[in-house]
């Protein structure tokens, strides 16, 4: 499993949807689990994702789960395509 895809499983989980679920316009508060808890959760995928530090404020303003990967590749310095 690639790093990309390992990020999608655990956001998928934090959201609580499927992988298959997530496409780029998906609101990630669509279903109230975008909350402090997932956003913490996440930043551990990020770090481990990227190598670089999150800030917890960049989480909070992110919409949707494009916003989340276009974020994620910035902080890893690529287009993670």
């Amino acid at each position: 499993m690639s790093d990309r895809n390992k990020l999608l499983q655990d956001l998928a989980f934090v959201l609580q949807v499927e992988a298959s679920g997530l496409m780029q316009d998906r609101k990630l508060n669509a279903d109230g689990f975008w909350d402090s808890l997932a956003q913490m959760s996440m930043t551990a995928a990020l770090i481990a994702y990227a190598g670089a530090q999150v800030s917890a404020g960049d989480l909070q303003n992110l919409e949707t789960v494009g916003d989340f990967l276009d974020y994620a590749d910035r902080l890893r310095g690529d287009t993670g395509k």
